[in-house]
């Protein structure tokens, strides 16, 4: 999977990832992805597919574990030799008006 993407995403407005993770090589068996990080419980993940999702945020209530507004998290990828792969987000909700 690629290492490293960063994320802006509105305020008051539910997220979820367009695609899957990218996997590279070629995996043995099922994968299945879960996640990792300082704010993994503030998102959840399809362990089938890695889409990953989050509720709608406010910007000037922020949740994460720093409270301002980024959003660190890590997707892990396991198959069935128990290799991993990790993808890191990074994610930072704008406060932009509707």
């Amino acid at each position: 999977m690629s290492n490293t993407t960063d994320l802006s995403v509105n305020e008051n407005t539910a997220y979820t990832a367009a695609d899957a993770p990218v996997l590279t090589g070629t995996p043995i068996g099922t994968v299945t992805y879960t996640l990792g990080g300082t704010d993994a419980l503030d998102f959840s993940i399809d362990s089938g597919t890695g889409v990953v999702s989050m509720v709608a945020r406010d910007f000037e209530a922020p949740v994460d574990t720093g409270t301002d507004n980024t959003y660190a998290l890590t997707i892990t990828a396991t198959d069935d030799l128990l290799r991993d792969t990790h993808f890191i987000i990074l994610d930072d909700w704008t406060n932009h008006s509707k």
